[in-house]
């Protein structure tokens, strides 16, 4: 019984550790003004040195990740084009990392120029004129005129400004004149080139405008092909979450995987090979989950569920069955150490919120409910 109460305390610690780091990254949103950077690795220092004391290893962990989510602050406002070059035209050369957003009248995408030109990592560029076909890993020759991340004021609609620098662009451009320099290298960017020969092969296949789109949202994340008419239907009817890849579409995923695995155990006969039969289910339902989240683009959403379902698998996998809560937990805080500038989106607050919900709704618990609840 003693250590069993042992046990239980030291989950309960491990748990508000989780908590109280994961508040210390999402805090940093609010800040109006960064630490010195000094401070910062004086603070840094300070709790690697708490480490090896068992009272104030807690403490100095929280801090340690104060510390990383601040620096990730620092280097993303560091890497921003400064407001004397807005407007100006310059000519780069460099790489498209992302598959175009088509639409009507311009193409958009992220291009990262060579190394040594002055500039962010990466940029929006925008061709309105004129646009060619671009590919992800393609090299490219561009004339842009150049203009820092800025958004317009609009106190009723989106926070763009906000939105370029959660997203680390640097800079945004439009296309002047352009010239292709050499086409995709066959192992340059294989995700983000896979994302693109999936929406491609939806292209082709599906000839219906509108639900060539809904296909390729579900599948590689790309709403450029949903129309002002399906988008406004979606937010009519209050469809418009189904799109967001996130639990349900990397569970269906995991589920797959898991028959597959099975199916494998069924068919070949693997019952001499020690715990590779217990191992197998699990480990298929993971690399579907995985492979499917990495052709979603990771985002905030999607990466959530994924390590949620990771740590169901792994459960699963050792016959646990862990608090749902401390499953959340875990995963808010890993994908804070991810990103810790996720939580300047709306859609980390629309998923953890929604998902800690359903898990104060439906989550066991022994004993009547009080009134409030």
């Amino acid at each position: 019984m003693r250590a069993v109460g042992g046990n239980r305390r030291a989950q309960i610690r491990t748990t508000r550790g989780l908590v109280a780091a994961a508040l210390a990254v999402v805090a940093c949103a609010g800040l109006e003004a960064l630490p010195p950077p000094w401070m910062l690795l004086c603070a840094a220092t300070l709790a690697l040195a708490t480490v090896p004391w068992r009272s104030g290893r807690p403490a100095g962990l929280v801090v340690l990740v104060l510390c990383w989510a601040l620096a990730e602050y620092h280097a993303t406002l560091k890497d921003r084009l400064d407001s004397h070059s807005a407007g100006t035209v310059r000519q780069l050369n460099g790489t498209v990392v992302t598959p175009p957003d088509i639409h009507a009248d311009h193409l958009r995408f992220r291009f990262r120029p060579d190394p040594g030109q002055g500039l962010p990592r990466i940029l929006l560029v925008s061709w309105y004129r004129d646009a060619e076909h671009v590919a992800v890993g393609e090299r490219w020759r561009l004339e842009l005129r150049l203009k820092p991340p800025w958004g317009a004021v609009n106190f009723q609609g989106s926070d763009r400004e906000r939105w370029l620098f959660s997203e680390r662009i640097g800079a945004t451009g439009s296309v002047r004149s352009a010239e292709r320099l050499s086409p995709r290298l066959p192992y340059s960017l294989p995700v983000q080139a896979a994302r693109e020969r999936v929406r491609e092969a939806i292209s082709d296949r599906v000839s219906d405008p509108r639900s060539r789109g809904l296909v390729q949202a579900l599948a590689v994340a790309d709403r450029s092909g949903l129309g002002p008419g399906e988008r406004e239907a979606m937010r009519l009817t209050g469809t418009s979450h189904l799109l967001a890849i996130s639990g349900l579409h990397v569970g269906l995923a995991a589920l797959f995987g898991m028959l597959l695995g099975r199916g494998l155990l069924f068919l070949l006969p693997l019952g001499r090979w020690g715990a590779w039969p217990r191992i197998i289910a699990p480990v298929t339902a993971a690399a579907f989950a995985v492979g499917y989240a990495a052709l979603a683009n990771l985002g905030v959403s999607t990466l959530r569920a994924v390590v949620m379902t990771l740590a169901v698998l792994l459960a699963l996998h050792g016959a646990r069955a862990p608090h749902p809560l401390r499953a959340f937990t875990l995963a808010l805080l890993l994908v804070l150490l991810a990103d810790p500038l996720a939580p300047l989106g709306a859609g980390f607050w629309f998923s953890f919120l929604a998902v800690l919900a359903l898990l104060l709704t439906f989550s066991p618990r022994v004993g009547p409910a009080g009134w409030m609840r």
